[in-house]
C-alpha cells in the first residue's frame, strides 16, 4: 500500500453499545462528508512544490487519518493514492525542460537557465514529498523521488552539465542530496548518484 500502518488510531471505546455507536459515529461522518473535501482540497488547492502548501496538506491528512486508519482503511489509501499521483504529475512538468540540455551540444545561456530552474523545483518537490513520510508510505515516496525522478531524470541531467559546468553540477548535487531524508541515504536506488557526487567534491 502507499499508506503508513496504521492501528489503534483513536483507542478502542467502551463495552456498552452506545458507546460503540459513538464511536463509529465521527469516523463514519468523516468517511462519508469530509473525506470528499479533503480529496478537492488535495487536487485542487495543494501546491505539491509548496513548503507552506505541503505543512497544511500534511497536516490535514494527519487529522483526518486519525479517525478512520482502523475503519476505513481503503479511504485512507486512496487518499494516499491522490498525493501520490499529485506528485508524479508535477514531476512530470519538468522532464521536458530538463532535457534541454543535450550532452555533444553546444547549449544556450536559456537551456542552462531553465534546466537549473526545472532541477530546483524538483528538489523542493523532493522536499515536500519527505513531508508526508509519517502519512504516506516511505518506500512509494522514495520510489518516487529517487527510482524514478533522480535516477531517470535528474541524476543524467547532473552528469551532462558535469561536462559544461563542474561547479554548478556539484553545487545542484548539493542541493538534491540536502533534499533527501538522512535515513534515506541508504536505499539502493540513490547509490549511483552519490558515487557521482562523490567525484564532484
Amino acid at each position: 500500500g502507499v499508506c503508513v500502518g496504521g492501528g489503534g488510531g483513536r483507542g478502542g471505546g467502551g463495552g456498552g453499545g452506545n458507546d460503540e455507536d459513538e464511536d463509529m459515529l465521527i469516523p463514519k461522518i468523516v468517511e462519508e462528508v469530509v473525506i470528499s473535501k479533503v480529496k478537492n482540497v488535495l487536487s485542487l488547492s495543494w501546491d505539491p512544490g509548496s513548503a507552506g502548501s505541503t505543512a497544511r496538506a500534511v497536516g490535514l491528512m494527519q487529522d483526518i487519518v486519525i479517525y478512520i486508519i482502523d475503519t476505513s482503511p481503503e479511504a485512507v489509501q486512496s487518499l494516499c493514492g491522490e498525493v501520490m499521483t499529485a506528485f508524479s504529475c508535477e514531476l512530470d512538468r519538468y522532464k521536458g525542460p530538463l532535457s534541454l540540455l543535450k550532452e555533444g551540444d553546444s547549449p544556450s545561456r536559456d537551456a542552462f537557465l531553465i534546466g537549473k530552474w526545472a532541477f530546483y523545483q524538483c528538489c523542493k518537490i523532493v522536499r515536500n514529498a519527505a513531508k508526508w513520510r509519517d502519512v504516506v508510505s516511505p518506500l512509494s515516496l522514495q520510489q518516487l523521488t529517487m527510482d524514478s525522478c533522480t535516477s531517470l531524470i535528474l541524476l543524467p541531467f547532473l552528469q551532462t552539465l558535469r561536462g559544461f559546468n563542474r561547479n554548478d553540477a556539484a553545487d545542484l548535487s548539493k542541493m538534491l542530496l540536502d533534499s533527501f531524508p538522512d535515513e534515506w541515504h541508504e536505499r539502493p536506488a540513490i547509490q549511483p548518484f552519490l558515487a557521482f557526487y562523490s567525484t564532484l567534491r
